[in-house]
């Protein structure tokens, strides 16, 4: 029972971490998105180009080999769909450098993934009527979640999404009960397992970035006082100065002392100086 508590409670702390400052991550984490992103929509167009050149030459042969007329041409207009969406995302976030991410460039962003997976998931619904395959859904869920970095409610609504495409287009394409049945289990036990890969990926993203914002926040303090230490002050006044000088305006800078504060610390010892030093700053 209590290996049981700690591995239930190290589960929840995995999935479900908390974090002080959220807002502390989410410029941090855009910026890794949309990096990532943009190379899924360079691949999109990469793959959908090298297979529409292909599937050209054998639409005739898949509408002879389906009962269902106008298959090849609906697994094309699914490529044309997934390439323009692909295209429009690249010009739309190019030149995207603002570090705090605006409502407009995260709507893109997971705007063209829910457009990607749900290419793939009516893409596999179409194909049902050639083979029982479920690869192209499964290829493209498993890239986003271990690709990017999605919040949990990012992730169920995109996810969630793409699994009832996935899930409804299987009736149309699939006469064969049992195999769509199978479809459907493996559709939904894959769609949570990528759930939980997509968490596991955006909660070890978040521990970095804080880890690496403790680590400067460090190089950046002082220990003893908790205030900016002289690295820190450098680049501040370096800044301050380039700034003054491009408005014209002045730069006044204030120097503060201890008085007699070797004479406090040799009579009542380090320790008590030190708390001196805390007490002024």
């Amino acid at each position: 029972m209590v290996n049981y508590r700690i591995m239930m409670t190290r589960m929840k702390k995995l999935l479900f971490p908390v974090i002080e400052d959220p807002a502390e991550v989410e410029g941090p984490l855009f910026a890794s998105n949309l990096v990532r992103i943009r190379t899924l929509a360079w691949l999109t167009i990469a793959i959908n180009i090298a297979t529409f050149a292909i599937l050209s030459f054998l639409v005739p042969k898949l509408d002879a080999m389906t009962a269902v007329h106008g298959t090849g041409i609906q697994l094309q207009a699914v490529r044309i769909t997934l390439l323009i969406a692909a295209i429009s995302y690249l010009i739309l976030s190019r030149g995207t450098s603002h570090p705090e991410p605006g409502f407009a460039q995260k709507a893109y962003g997971y705007g063209f993934l829910l457009l990607l997976l749900g290419g793939l998931a009516f893409h596999s619904g179409v194909f049902q009527t050639v083979k029982p395959l479920i690869a192209p859904y499964l290829i493209g869920i498993f890239a986003v979640a271990s690709f990017t970095f999605l919040s949990w409610g990012v992730a169920i609504c995109i996810f969630g999404v793409a699994w009832i495409i996935a899930s409804v287009s299987q009736y149309p394409y699939q006469p064969d009960q049992a195999l769509m049945t199978a479809n459907l289990i493996h559709l939904t036990a894959m769609t949570v397992i990528a759930l939980v890969v997509s968490r596991v990926t955006y909660n070890f993203k978040t521990n970095e970035i804080l880890a690496q914002k403790e680590i400067e926040r460090l190089s950046l303090t002082d220990q003893l006082t908790g205030l900016a230490n002289r690295r820190l002050m450098e680049k501040v006044l370096r800044r301050e100065w380039n700034r003054c000088r491009r408005d014209g305006n002045p730069l006044g800078v204030l120097m503060a002392d201890i008085d007699f504060f070797k004479a406090f610390n040799d009579t009542y010892g380090h320790l008590a100086g030190d708390d001196c030093i805390r007490a002024v700053a």
